[in-house]
């Protein structure tokens, strides 16, 4: 089972976000992605997360007498099995829990602290919604959603584009249905 916990730090979910959805990229490419971490910290989480086995090297090129690496996810990298989700203590599930809003916080302050903001302008907003659904018609919901999002996930980074983050979380009543 791989510690899910150690992949819970903002570098870290950085660069496993952006090698989500089968995306194969060498060190200085990721660099690219993520030019707000310097250069010796993204490339120290690139090789713990190589350690732990979350990423994967692809392939290797030589390249002017070095060696440069393709990397990408490894199988079942990004997310955990129901297997893995499943043998966790609900310690362990509000622990992880924890550290995500962290992260996502984190993020919003950043935002926040830029010198020029426009929530309107960049379409910034956080909602929460209400849905009445069985477990198969909530499946689909999923199902369609991660279309949308694969479709999506696959641009690249240019001068016209905005890198923003998604965030879900899915939590159901207590409650199995109106007859509680």
């Amino acid at each position: 089972m791989k510690d899910w916990k150690k992949i819970l730090h903002p570098v870290r979910l950085e660069i496993i976000q952006t090698l989500a959805g089968g995306k194969q990229l060498t060190s200085s490419q990721l660099s690219d992605y993520l030019p707000d971490i310097p250069h010796a910290t993204l490339y120290r989480h690139i090789k713990y997360l190589h350690h732990i086995g979350m990423i994967i090297v692809k392939e290797e090129n030589k390249k002017r007498g070095t060696v440069e690496r393709i990397y990408s996810l490894a199988k079942d990298a990004e997310s955990p099995s129901h297997e893995e989700i499943a043998s966790m203590s609900r310690e362990e599930h509000l622990e992880m829990f924890t550290q995500f809003i962290s992260s996502t916080i984190q993020d919003y302050g950043k935002y926040l602290t830029k010198k020029n903001i426009n929530l309107a302008e960049d379409r910034v907003s956080y909602r929460q919604g209400t849905y009445y659904l069985s477990n198969e018609e909530f499946d689909q919901m999923i199902t369609e959603l991660k279309h949308v999002y694969e479709k999506y996930r696959q641009y690249e980074p240019d001068s016209n584009r905005r890198k923003r983050k998604f965030t879900t979380i899915i939590i159901p009543d207590k409650g199995e249905g109106m007859n509680e």
